[in-house]
Parts: structure tokens; C-alpha cells; sequence
């Protein structure tokens, strides 16, 4: 009311130094909700200079639970993560799911690193709308046997089936 801020856990301080932590205790916060293991790894991917290392323990210490979040809401958070501008921070994401077979537990095939730095390379050629299905068909679609099982588990809307469709023809 009389625009004094108390900040009780020193988050002004952490945006000036693009710092991106839990709150309190981050197994407590992951416990809660499971998904906010890919929250931290989104906001981390948009804000940090790089992953708080203590963070990302706590998101891989609960890893195996990540298969009882829904698949539409993984899915949501996965490409807002693959949204993201910094690139490098995307990549060591990436590189965390391929190393902790997070991505093979969750959709059933490996992430290929190679072909989403190739995407990264291609994308100021790319139309906007278009680069994020392109980042998601790239480093998982490693040949057209893998779309079905794609599709079923990382459930893909239609319109994303079709673009898809066109694009792997």
C-alpha cells in the first residue's frame, strides 16, 4: 500500500544476476507438483544465464515420477521450453533429457542433438509459426517408423499431425 516490497527470499536479487531457483526447499516444490520440474527447466531456458545446478539435482532426483504428469501438459511445457530464445540453455536441457533417457521414458525415442543444432542454424529461414514443430520433428523423428508411436504419446494435436504429415512426405 505504501510501495515498500519485502523480498523474503532475495528474488530482485536473483533477476539482476538472471538467476532462476525454487523457492524454499526444491524437493518439496517438485513433490508438490511434478511438472514444476519442467517449469524450472522453461524459466530456466528464458531468464538464467544457466541452470542452477541445485535445481536441476532436485528435478532429476524425481524423475521417474514425470510419467504420472499428463502427456498434453509435458507436452505444453516441452515446447514452451523449445520456444525459449536462449539457445544454449535449450541445448543443455536437451542434453540432460538425452543423458538422463528423460526423453526416451516420456515418448519412447531418443532426442537427436545433432539434428536440432541444425534446425538452430536453418531457423532465420524458417517461418515463425513453423520453427517450433520443425525443433520437435527434427530431434525426434528419426525416421518415419517413429511417427506413429510419436504421435500416440507425445499427443500431438491434428493440426500439428498434418503439418507434420506435409513436411516428412
Amino acid at each position: 500500500k505504501n510501495g515498500e516490497l519485502f523480498d523474503f527470499f532475495h528474488g530482485i536479487d536473483d533477476l539482476k544476476n538472471y538467476k532462476v531457483r525454487f523457492i524454499g526447499d526444491a524437493n518439496q516444490r517438485i513433490t508438490e507438483d511434478y511438472l514444476r520440474a519442467f517449469r524450472f527447466l522453461r524459466f530456466s531456458c528464458e531468464y538464467a544465464k544457466e541452470i542452477d545446478q541445485l535445481g536441476l539435482e532436485s528435478c532429476l532426483k524425481y524423475q521417474q515420477f514425470f510419467k504420472n504428469i499428463s502427456r498434453e501438459r509435458i507436452r505444453e511445457e516441452f515446447f514452451k521450453i523449445l520456444n525459449s530464445n536462449n539457445q544454449k540453455n535449450i541445448f543443455n536441457v536437451l542434453k540432460i533429457f538425452s543423458q538422463q533417457q528423460i526423453d526416451f521414458d516420456l515418448w519412447g525415442c531418443k532426442i537427436d542433438l545433432k539434428a536440432f543444432e541444425n534446425i538452430l542454424n536453418l531457423q532465420k529461414y524458417i517461418k515463425n509459426h513453423d520453427l517450433n514443430l520443425l525443433k520437435i520433428t527434427a530431434i525426434f523423428l528419426l525416421n518415419d517408423a517413429n511417427k506413429k508411436y510419436f504421435f500416440e504419446n507425445f499427443k500431438t494435436t491434428k493440426i500439428e499431425k498434418n503439418y507434420i504429415n506435409k513436411f516428412y512426405k
